[in-house]
């Protein structure tokens, strides 16, 4: 089983080895990540290490860390629970992360259906997941999103890189 240092550290040398790494290591890091609901009854604990092995899924070529993402943010775009609750939020953080890392076409859609939500817990995942797409339309929902709440537009303007400069919508908003 290991401890949660091991998974992420096992999980950690499966992204750098990306499609590389060995393909025993899918069934087993499946099978981590679907763990991870019954390792603890605080969200929080374990919500990084849900995205660390789900990167590590989406780098082996393994669908399920995406599939679980895509349904997780679908559920709270869904609810109507208002804001959702914490053990909600810590799966939101996870799952923007994991789609984010992918840069999944449907994920994105999801992410920019859940900024319209209050997620206090995950605004810094959702802000890095809509980052890491870096294209126009990413940057302008970042840019968006960064207009939300002082914490979401510190992430922005550090993040913010020279190539997304180039849009006016963009430049405007990192100037403001």
């Amino acid at each position: 089983e290991g401890s949660r240092d091991s998974r992420d550290a096992a999980a950690g040398a499966t992204i750098r080895m990306g499609k590389a790494a060995p393909q025993a290591a899918g069934p087993a890091l499946r099978r981590a990540f679907l763990a991870i609901d019954t390792a603890s009854d605080v969200p929080y604990l374990w919500s990084a290490t849900r995205a660390t092995i789900g990167l590590a899924l989406n780098a082996v070529g393994d669908t399920t860390a995406r599939l679980w993402s895509r349904n997780i943010l679908e559920g709270v775009v869904r609810a109507n629970v208002q804001p959702p609750g914490d053990r909600a939020q810590y799966r939101v953080r996870a799952a923007a992360a994991i789609l984010g890392g992918a840069r999944d076409s449907l994920g994105f859609s999801l992410l920019l259906a859940v900024t319209r939500r209050p997620l206090p817990a995950a605004r810094r995942e959702i802000m890095e997941a809509l980052i890491a797409y870096d294209t126009p339309q990413a940057w302008g929902a970042a840019a968006s999103f960064a207009g939300t709440g002082y914490e979401a537009r510190m992430d922005f303007v550090i993040a913010v890189r020279p190539s997304a400069l180039g849009d006016p919508f963009v430049a405007r908003r990192v100037v403001e």
